[in-house]
């Protein structure tokens, strides 16, 4: 009889599959509402450029940060949950 799909294993990369989905959504959230919020604030491109750059560069220090202290902690599963 041939290997079950759905896993644990499998499970868990459908679970952080969507969970990056909706994390990417929300990381892009700024670019899609600047047209609306921009005007207002009178921000030019390039404040806006910055803003976004800022942000997803704050995204990946912490994301490399928190995986620097799951690897130093051994809390792996608790810092994924």
């Amino acid at each position: 009889m041939g290997k079950r799909f759905w896993t644990p294993e499998n499970r868990a990369v459908v679970m952080l599959s969507l969970a990056f989905g909706f994390v990417f959504f929300d990381r892009n959230a700024l670019n899609f509402l600047t047209p609306f919020f921009a005007p207002e604030m009178g921000l030019s491109n390039t404040q806006i450029g910055l803003l976004s750059s800022g942000l997803s560069l704050t995204w990946a220090v912490s994301g490399f940060m928190l995986g620097l202290w799951a690897d130093a902690s051994g809390r792996r599963k608790q810092a994924l949950v």
